[in-house]
């Protein structure tokens, strides 16, 4: 195909039938790297009680789809979901909200999943949703719009440009700011200081709720208890107001 390029480099990645998603973040080997690699694999497949705790233990925003592949090899919305989590590359270079799947009846429960093609939208203060699927049209785009609207958002990332003192005044302006400055590589395994702050930023937001924060976590059936800060399993509400 021919292609009118307005600028350099542009990097395009193309996964089967879907693309071009273009790259646009740093032109830095593992943020490249990091990009690549969720773009192969953009869902997680949650097949475990420690891997849906983990994913559910995570800081950053987290949406899980229930489809059902023993009743179809192709179940429905299935695709569309796998294509929203693309979609939602398309927009994030840094992929800040997680797409991951659920494919066993018994662990679907375990968040109140019961029916194949549910999706779920995990938060840790505000109660979690399911996607509205009877007054929105369930495509790719407002699959991620959705979850964009919707998500719970601890930190902010600051993509400094050439203009480094004005993107810092547009937050400073907005009211007292806890400003972290730090190495990031996004290929390591763990982030203990992002998660500390990540931690601190949770406790904050959810400093109103009283007593409810208090209550102990649920466990997960037959496995350890949520240990996370303010982790918990509740029913999710079929709502799509922002929080």
């Amino acid at each position: 195909k021919q292609k009118h390029f307005f600028y350099f480099p542009v990097i395009y990645l193309y996964h089967q039938s879907s693309g071009p998603i273009e790259y646009k973040g740093p032109m830095n080997a593992v943020y490249i790297e990091k990009f690549v690699r969720r773009v192969m694999t953009p869902l997680l497949y949650i097949s475990s009680q420690s891997k849906l705790q983990r994913f559910l233990s995570s800081y950053e925003p987290g949406v899980l789809g229930y489809f059902e592949f023993n009743a179809s090899p192709q179940p429905p919305g299935y695709l569309t979901f796998f294509a929203s989590a693309l979609h939602s590359l398309k927009k994030d270079y840094l992929g800040t909200i997680h797409f991951g799947v659920i494919t066993d009846r018994l662990l679907a429960k375990e968040i109140a999943l019961n029916d194949s093609g549910t999706i779920y939208l995990h938060r840790h203060v505000n109660a979690s949703l399911l996607y509205p699927h009877e007054t929105l049209n369930f495509t790719a785009e407002n699959v991620w719009k959705w979850a964009l609207e919707n998500r719970e958002t601890f930190l902010h990332w600051l993509r400094p440009h050439g203009g480094k003192s004005l993107l810092l005044y547009n937050e400073l302006k907005k009211g007292p700011a806890l400003l972290l400055f730090l190495p990031f590589d996004p290929l390591a395994e763990s982030h203990p200081l992002l998660d500390e702050i990540s931690k601190l930023a949770l406790e904050y937001k959810g400093c109103n709720r009283g007593q409810q924060e208090d209550a102990e976590p649920q466990s997960l059936q037959g496995g350890d208890p949520l240990v996370a800060a303010g982790l918990h399993l509740p029913t999710a509400e079929a709502a799509s107001s922002a929080p």
